[in-house]
């Protein structure tokens, strides 16, 4: 018996792991449509939801699930976003 694995052509080829993200003050990071990027103490906000996408060895993309933004940080520390990786 042969098996055959077919994967759908609009699936991704990278599959990342969805989870939220928490302080140690009990917040839960938040990446807005606009891409401010802030914490929320709210439970039920889509916008706390991020893909953690392996793209190297410990090294993951962070994409918000609901806007589609790349969370970034700079060399001195500071988050932004980005619409590419």
């Amino acid at each position: 018996m042969d098996l055959v694995l077919r994967r759908s052509v609009s699936e991704p080829q990278l599959k990342g792991i969805v989870t939220k993200l928490y302080s140690r003050q009990g917040y839960h990071l938040q990446l807005q449509p606009d891409g401010v990027i802030d914490g929320t103490k709210e439970e039920g906000s889509s916008y706390t939801l991020f893909n953690l996408i392996p793209v190297g060895l410990r090294v993951v993309a962070i994409q918000g699930v609901k806007t589609g933004l790349y969370l970034a940080m700079n060399n001195e520390g500071y988050l932004y976003t980005s619409r590419e990786v």
